[in-house]
């Protein structure tokens, strides 16, 4: 990739929470490329402690 051209099939930028897309796109066959700027995986999904945030669950319905 010395020139920069590549080609696949699912691309993710960012490894937040894209990373789930990249894992269904790997395993339904898919040439896979996930683009992280950071030099750790998760971005602010990572940073956030993994937790996510969910409006109108049932749990905050209580």
């Amino acid at each position: 990739m010395a020139d920069g051209d590549h080609e696949t099939d699912f691309l993710v930028i960012g490894s937040g929470g894209g990373l789930c897309g990249a894992v269904a796109a790997s395993a339904a066959g898919l040439d896979v490329l996930v683009v992280e700027k950071s030099e750790y995986l998760g971005g602010s999904t990572g940073i956030s402690g993994g937790v996510l945030w969910l409006p109108d669950n049932p749990l905050m319905r209580l």
